[in-house]
């Protein structure tokens, strides 16, 4: 109205009543405003009334003027209510700036979050902090009291926490593990493979048992948000949760942005998996590499430098000079120092092999012998897979190095073995050859056949043993025994005394010995002590003690009948004398008195026992 007062002075133009608010009257005179005509009668400055007609135009013109005071005051009443009205959009409008300044403000710190999330995740560090980085940002992106982020571990098939925000140690013991039927938010989602929000856990939509309720209520929850993290495969590798103090339910706007941020949890739990799988496999195969004695070197020839494994000097014998453990070595140095530990009889041979593959072989095998810093020789094998550029100049070479000297050990034992078979065999076969011939000069074809089994019987006795502890010679006592064998246990055990110290006969002493006793045995149960029902056999052996010890074993016969010198010597009788005393180098004595048989072998002692006199074995010596 004050716009209306202040033309109150101007002339009354119709341009000027316009812009005041004023409208004209049908005749062209001006509509009066109410403060023009207050305090004034309704014949003031109009002139006295002359007649009827003048007294009615003028009542006429009164109640015009009325009119038009009361169009005047309904639109004050307008344009006050106008005002008032924009007064509220102005207001409405100011209140929706603040909030959009407050969203943008929002969003601008989720996004920063977001960002330094994205940045620490791409740099790495220590997981636990980027963990941390997550619920953090998961937290100021939803406007949350809390967050929480858990990892399904398969092989408890439960939810471990990994990192929290907001809450007390005490939270961390509660929801340490979560089993998957666990009636919570995060086993839901677990379960369910989706989003699970609770705005207000006392009117919750899902199951919820009164343990959860109580646990959730005793940190301070009462709104929570669970969200399923998926790798890019599609597996579910975890869930970040967010909770409120309050009811609460996310926007989605908000949710928006969390997405973003969920997906860069997963990302981040499943690099952390990959990298352990990683590390878990690399551990396996240095093992592997260690129990195989098996290592690597990587040369790149345009780099002009090698990378060695970190058990390079473990199996060679000797290092490359690096700062540490699979650290690079420059190529020239490291050439250098691997043709020097080449044992120098294998140089020549081995720098030929070298040289043909790097001029064009992709792949190829040198086995050469190197030297070790601890003196130690030790044979290599060297598999190599040559990498070429386009002209066929090697670019990289990835070798890797086995220690084959064990390998090598066994194989040179198994030639001497098979050299030391292929010898025994034939001494083997001259002395069945020997018994087949000794055996025929005699007796009738049926005796031979009998006569030469059992010799050989006995033999194959003795071979049995050897084989049995591996050609390292056999004990006595087993020897005896097994050549007795065919004498019957009911014979052996209750006619037969053995008496000796715990020693072991060469192999060719052991086959001398075991056909002497088999041919002794032959004789007693023909025609000594075993002939009847009351003789008895001893065999002894020990060492005899003197400048050079003496091996002995003795057989003596009692209670059989009266025994003389034989009228005819046949093979056994070769075999106990002479091939005894032929296979240890010694001496044979026999003597018939009339109580029984008496025999004995006497030999040196390392010619007869299995790894020469042992000082142990000379003090158990029977005297």
């Amino acid at each position: 109205m004050n716009y209306v007062r202040d033309r109150a002075n101007q002339p009354a133009t119709p341009s000027n009543l316009d812009r005041a608010g004023m409208t004209s009257r049908n005749d062209g005179g001006p509509i009066r405003q109410p403060e023009q005509l207050a305090g004034r009668s309704a014949f003031q400055g109009v002139g006295a009334p002359s007649g009827d007609a003048e007294l009615a135009q003028r009542a006429a013109e009164l109640r015009q003027i009325n009119a038009e005071v009361r169009e005047s005051r309904r639109a004050a009443l307008n344009l006050m209510e106008d005002a008032v009205q924009s007064r509220k959009a102005v207001e409405a409008l100011n209140t929706a700036l603040a909030e959009s300044r407050d969203s943008l403000a929002r969003e601008l710190a989720a996004t920063q979050q977001l960002q330094t999330a994205s940045a620490s995740l791409v740099q790495g560090g220590d997981t636990g902090a980027l963990y941390q980085q997550i619920v953090d940002a998961a937290a100021a992106i939803l406007r949350s009291d809390y967050a929480s982020m858990q990892t399904v571990d398969e092989s408890k098939d439960v939810l471990r926490l990994l990192a929290y925000h907001g809450f007390d140690p005490a939270f961390g013991k509660i929801f340490e593990f979560v089993g998957r039927d666990a009636e919570t938010a995060c086993g839901a989602a677990w379960r369910d493979g989706r989003r699970v929000i609770v705005p207000d856990i006392e009117v919750s939509g899902i199951d919820i048992s009164a343990r959860a309720l109580d646990d959730q209520r005793r940190v301070g929850i009462r709104a929570v948000q669970s969200t399923p993290l998926f790798s890019r495969a599609g597996r579910l590798l975890g869930i970040i949760s967010t909770h409120w103090r309050a009811p609460h339910a996310p926007t989605e706007i908000d949710l928006r942005q969390f997405d973003i941020l969920a997906r860069q949890a997963a990302d981040l739990i499943d690099r952390v998996e990959s990298v352990q799988r990683l590390r878990a496999a690399e551990h396996r195969l240095r093992l592997a590499a260690d129990a195989a004695h098996l290592t690597y070197i990587d040369a790149d020839f345009s780099r002009r430098c090698i990378r060695s494994g970190e058990n390079f000097a473990t199996v060679m014998g000797y290092a490359l000079p690096t700062p540490s453990p699979g650290q690079e070595v420059d190529l020239s140095v490291a050439a250098s120092i691997l043709r020097r530990h080449v044992v120098s009889n294998d140089r020549t041979k081995t720098r030929a092999a070298v040289m043909e593959l790097l001029r064009g072989k992709p792949s190829g095998k040198i086995e050469c012998r190197v030297l070790g810093d601890d003196g130690m020789e030790r044979w290599i094998e060297s598999i190599w897979s040559i990498e070429t550029a386009h002209d066929g100049s090697p670019v990289s070479a990835f070798v890797t190095g086995l220690d084959i000297t064990e390998r090598k050990r066994t194989e040179e034992q198994i030639r001497l073995l098979m050299s030391e078979v292929n010898h025994r065999s034939k001494n083997l076969l001259n002395v069945v050859q020997a018994i087949a011939r000794l055996t025929a000069r005699g007796g009738d074809p049926a005796t031979f056949v009998e006569r030469l089994s059992q010799r050989i019987d006995s033999l194959a006795a003795s071979q049995d043993l050897l084989v049995k502890n591996d050609w390292r010679g056999i004990d006595m006592r087993e020897l005896a025994k097994a050549q007795l064998a065919h004498l019957g246990d009911s014979i052996a055990q209750s006619r037969v005394q053995m008496e000796g110290l715990s020693v072991r006969l060469t192999p060719a002493a052991a086959q001398g010995v075991g056909m002497a006793l088999h041919e002794l045995a032959t004789n007693a149960v023909k025609y000594g002590a075993l002939s009847n029902a009351r003789g008895l056999v001893r065999i002894t052996w020990r060492i005899a003690r003197s400048d050079q010890p003496t091996f002995l074993v003795e057989w003596r016969e009692r209670g059989g009948p009266k025994t003389g010198p034989p009228t005819h010597k046949g093979f056994g009788h070769t075999v106990i004398e002479r091939m005894a005393s032929s296979s240890v180098r010694g001496t044979v004595e026999m003597k018939y008195p009339p109580s029984g048989l008496w025999w004995r072998l006497s030999a040196p002692a390392e010619n007869v026992l299995e790894g020469g006199v042992r000082s142990k074995t000379a003090e158990l010596s029977i005297p």
